[in-house]
């Protein structure tokens, strides 16, 4: 499928985005091992992600993102989810049941080149909510730096320098 990508993608890029946390109540293992659950597949119905999308604008935020039980991570509604901390780079690892997306691939190979660890893990909200940055990503919108994370300042509060680094390394990648 192609198609134009939405406006203001890079005008969010510059000032970063909002994610509220919404519970989906599941254990991580039973989603990653339950195959009517349908984790990590993209070509079903998004009526959930839309509605977490929707409750998040709801609630002044740009997008969600899903917890498991425990509070831990999972993934966004259409992103997956990072976060820093010194240059360790985590983000959920994709026997949670999350969709093993692209972007996160690319980005996974990239950030060594730039300098960074990347630890796949089963980690809890709050030691997202206690990076130095955050960002999402995705194949439309790529690296998108998160600012704020239900109600309160991610780091600085600002997009932090792993996720300028890997948009840019992101594009270099799309030219090769």
């Amino acid at each position: 499928m192609v198609s134009t990508l939405p406006e203001g993608l890079d005008e969010l890029r510059s000032r970063g985005i909002k994610l509220v946390s919404i519970q989906l109540g599941l254990d991580p293992a039973l989603r990653a091992t339950a195959p009517w659950l349908l984790g990590g597949v993209k070509s079903t119905s998004y009526a959930v992600n839309m509605a977490a999308e929707a409750e998040a604008k709801r609630r002044g935020a740009d997008d969600a993102v899903f917890l498991g039980s425990g509070d831990v991570v999972l993934e966004g509604p259409v992103t997956n989810v990072w976060w820093r901390l010194d240059d360790v780079l985590y983000t959920p690892a994709l026997e949670l049941g999350i969709l093993a997306g692209v972007t996160r691939a690319t980005l996974v190979e990239e950030a060594a080149a730039a300098g960074y660890e990347v630890r796949e893990a089963e980690l809890p909200l709050e030691h997202m909510a206690g990076a130095e940055e955050a960002f999402t990503s995705s194949s439309v919108r790529e690296v998108m730096p998160v600012v704020e994370l239900d109600g309160r300042a991610v780091g600085a509060g600002a997009p932090g320098p792993a996720a300028q680094e890997l948009q840019k390394a992101l594009r270099r990648a799309a030219t090769r």
